[in-house]
């Protein structure tokens, strides 16, 4: 029987004041922040306490979240692609919208991948340069979080090709090893939470994806790190599809030092 494969590469209230209970400066779109995209983040504070917005629902990541409490950025692109990067609070789960036009424009993408606490990046591609852009950002739920403080930047840079599993990079099984080069560099989340490998906690937040077909009964998975990196590989089913339930994971937790992952395959 021939099973197909994944695996996935990641590196390792007491009352307020009246004055607090104000809406955001940047509530409405009118009202929005500008951000200037640079080499490197610049983190810009936000906060969407007392936040007020458009009624409905906003279908991202395959998640009906709740924009009831959203605020509004703009930038102009300086690049065909740039990073939208949320990093979130203790209990914040932050969605990021993208849009263009005027006011509360047309919807471009969303991100909502990984949870409270954490960095959300949109990585957004086929800009045009010299055009406006607006930046929604919420929290999922419909109810308040305990949190409601972020920060936000835009960087200029293309995520890798394979950064999500739907366009993993296909190896060919051999003898001999036939070394891919590959690039974790502006990657992103693609699965939320952590992963427990090999007595680790290894945080995917900038993993990308490969994928094979097995020839034999056993495989042997190498990765060879540059110095500083502290490569973690994960094989998952990829019978079921993208995604698919983890099967085995290895990782030495030390930078430079290179991962051979043994594969028994069963018939």
């Amino acid at each position: 029987m021939i099973r197909r494969f994944l695996f996935s590469l990641i590196a390792a209230c007491g009352l307020a004041p009246m004055a607090a209970l104000a809406q955001p400066a940047n509530d409405d779109c009118a009202g929005a922040i500008e951000l200037i995209p640079g080499a490197t983040c610049t983190p810009v504070a936000g906060d969407v306490v007392s936040a007020q917005s458009i009624p409905g629902t906003v279908l991202c990541d395959g998640f009906n979240a709740t924009p009831d409490d959203d605020v509004w950025y703009k930038f102009t692109a300086t690049a065909t692609a740039h990073l939208i990067r949320v990093q979130s609070s203790a209990s914040f789960d932050a969605v990021i919208q993208l849009l263009v036009g005027a006011c509360n424009g047309t919807p471009i993408d969303c991100q909502d991948i990984v949870g409270a606490n954490s960095l959300e990046v949109l990585a957004a591609g086929g800009l045009t340069i010299g055009t406006e852009y607006l930046v929604r950002v919420f929290s999922y739920g419909a109810t308040i979080p305990a949190t409601t403080t972020f920060t936000i930047c835009i960087t200029e840079g293309v995520v890798p090709a394979n950064d999500d599993c739907a366009n993993a990079i296909e190896l060919i099984p051999n003898p001999t090893c036939n070394p891919v080069s590959g690039t974790t560099e502006n990657a992103t989340a693609s699965i939320s939470g952590l992963v427990n490998c090999s007595g680790f906690l290894a945080n995917p937040n900038d993993d990308v994806w490969y994928r094979f077909v097995a020839t034999s009964t056993t495989h042997t998975l190498n990765v060879t790190p540059s110095a500083g990196f502290d490569p973690v590989v994960q094989l998952r089913d990829g019978s079921a599809g993208c995604n698919g339930a983890p099967i085995i994971c290895l990782a030495e937790g030390s930078t430079g030092v290179a991962v051979n992952l043994n594969l028994t395959v069963s018939s």
